[in-house]
């Protein structure tokens, strides 16, 4: 009889459906630190967070990236999206990666292995933290 009873337990167990768990939905904020400092924090939708800080480079500096955002090629004035968000690279601090410190650098790379929601999030917001005034900004 015991043997009976952990059969059917077993089947019972097998049965039982299993709770569907919600997908995690990709959330995104940032806090202003100070008036030359953002942070970050991402969580993708496959649970994976990101911590990664940003710091105002300076006035030209920060100029000089935001004109990298059109170029004039054969007399005809384009966007050159690809150019300025390599530069606007050099602006993040080392990311932090699900808890832990990333040997990897914000570059095309990381952004390869995360979802081009953090990427066009972090690139939108980090062009609105450079293209303000961070003297009147406080």
């Amino acid at each position: 009889m015991t043997e009976t009873a952990t059969k059917e337990q077993a089947k019972a167990t097998k049965a039982t459906p299993k709770e569907e768990v919600e997908p995690q939905e990709w959330e995104g904020s940032y806090t202003d630190l100070s008036n030359i400092q953002r942070s970050f924090k991402i969580t993708e939708s496959d649970g994976t967070t990101i911590d990664v800080k940003v710091k105002w480079p300076g006035k030209q500096t920060a100029e000089n990236i935001e004109a990298m955002t059109m170029a004039v090629v054969d007399g005809v004035q384009r966007l050159t999206p690809g150019d300025f968000h390599k530069a606007l690279f050099q602006v993040f601090g080392k990311p932090v990666v699900n808890g832990k410190t990333s040997k990897a650098v914000i570059n095309a790379d990381f952004f390869e292995q995360h979802e081009d929601k953090t990427y066009d999030y972090l690139m939108e917001k980090t062009d609105s933290f450079l293209s303000r005034t961070p003297d009147t900004d406080k």
